[in-house]
């Protein structure tokens, strides 16, 4: 019964019909494998403000989660621009992408300016809300600094290569990217559609989801998935506090309070030595303010004018200048306030409240220290030969006209002026002769 079993004529048959049931059911199966048909997860990520290190870290570990659950990505997108060196960790993550990226420019009244015109055309959906806009890609020098036509040359050069070389890499309208940078173009969400700059316009996320529900996606060469999302689960991807801190960091506003919160930090630590807190606040500020201020597009000529007025502030506390020094550093203040980002994009220049409220503030912190300072000058010396001026004292021996007096505790040699005066009667101190008091009986009252 055994070995009938396992006889050849009994085997071989099965085995072909076993194996030919693999094959067909391989070859059904293989369109769906080809494909890479993605699961009901998509994760979600908010990029807003200006794109800095904190949100090319933020985003390489958005990818990376996306990547370890092999779920799309949806980077909703809204920024003024940002660093150079942030926008290309950026795009080469999303290059590099083994999962499908989307950006979405949203929500209405959002943009994606300068950078965020490079990290759009590097998704390989692209997006946009209506009523949103893109482009004006055109390199800002730091600090708005005067720059050779060679410098700015090479500089657009730069951008127009890497930009062209994402559209390309994308299928996107590469001519529409070149003037981007080139002569600062910028389009609508429908405009955009219409020039293949974008892939899709879409009112909301839900509205998105249902849009890419069944698209086709070539990931990297040679591997296509498709996309099913529209019964698709949610997942936001927040930003670490660490992130959410330095990011908030990077705006004109915050260092700008910072450097000036600084300043007023360690100069109230000069004014009262030992104090130590307003010292330890004011540098940490500064520190922070110029971490800001390195990764923002500021006039420098700015920083060093606020610094100039800070200083001319504190000057005035030591010298006689009538006034005319303390003018001169609130008017260094304020242009240097102004200049500080007027190189900048609109959404991150300086609001004229910010820069009244500060000037308000600082000449507030330095009329109430001069005032101090014009009080004390009033009050009458307590201290030195002058203080002894009006003591009451008693003689301990008989004045005529000299002899000794006890005042504020120690003994001093006395002189009367025209008068005797006996022991243990009450003095007053009417002036100050060397180490000797000049002395004359206390009337009474």
């Amino acid at each position: 019964m055994i070995h009938r079993l396992w006889t050849p004529s009994w085997a071989l048959p099965r085995a072909w019909k076993a194996a030919s049931l693999l094959l067909i059911a391989a070859a059904a199966l293989a369109p769906a494998f080809a494909a890479g048909k993605t699961r009901g997860l998509v994760l979600t990520a908010q990029v807003k403000g200006v794109i800095d290190p904190p949100t090319a870290s933020y985003v390489r570990r958005c990818i990376t989660l996306a990547e370890r659950k092999d779920a799309p990505i949806i980077l909703r997108m809204d920024t003024p621009g940002g660093s150079l060196s942030a926008t290309e960790d950026i795009v080469t993550e999303m290059l590099n992408a083994s999962v499908p990226v989307i950006v979405y420019v949203a929500p209405v009244g959002a943009h994606a300016m300068s950078a965020g015109t490079f990290i759009t055309l590097a998704a390989h959906v692209a997006a946009m809300a209506p009523g949103t806009n893109i482009g004006a890609a055109t390199p800002v020098f730091l600090g708005d600094q005067p720059a050779s036509q060679e410098m700015k040359r090479k500089a657009v050069s730069h951008g127009v290569s890497m930009i062209r070389a994402i559209a390309e890499r994308r299928k996107r309208n590469a001519k529409w990217a070149e003037d981007a940078v080139r002569r600062a173009s910028s389009s609508t969400a429908s405009q955009a559609l219409k020039d293949k700059v974008i892939d899709l316009i879409a009112e909301n996320t839900a509205d998105l989801l249902k849009e890419l529900d069944g698209r086709r996606v070539e990931v990297r060469k040679g591997l296509t998935v498709t996309l099913n999302t529209k019964e698709a689960r949610t997942e936001e991807v927040e930003m670490s506090t660490g992130e959410r801190f330095l990011h908030a960091l990077a705006h004109p506003e915050i260092a700008y309070i910072l450097m000036t919160v600084g300043v007023i930090g360690i100069i109230a630590e000069l004014y009262h030595p030992g104090v130590i807190f307003p010292g330890v606040t004011g540098v940490i500020c500064l520190l922070l303010a110029f971490y800001s201020l390195s990764v923002l597009s500021v006039n420098f000529v700015g920083v060093a004018l606020i610094l100039l007025g800070l200083g001319l502030l504190v000057a005035d506390l030591f010298v006689t200048s009538h006034g005319v020094v303390t003018v001169g550093g609130i008017i260094a203040f304020v242009v240097g306030s102004i200049m500080l980002t007027s190189g900048a994009a609109p959404g991150m220049r300086l609001a004229w409240h910010v820069i009244v409220a500060m000037t308000t503030i600082i000449g507030g912190f330095f009329l109430y220290i001069v005032t101090l300072g014009l009080r004390a000058q009033r009050l009458k010396i307590a201290t030195g030969a002058e203080g002894l001026i009006g003591a009451v004292g008693e003689a301990r021996s008989p004045l005529d006209p000299r002899g000794s007096v006890f005042v504020t505790g120690e003994l001093w040699r006395a002189r009367t002026e025209g008068e005797t005066i006996n022991e243990n009667e009450e003095v007053i101190v009417t002036g100050v002769d060397g180490l000797t008091l000049k002395v004359k009986r206390r009337q009474e009252v």
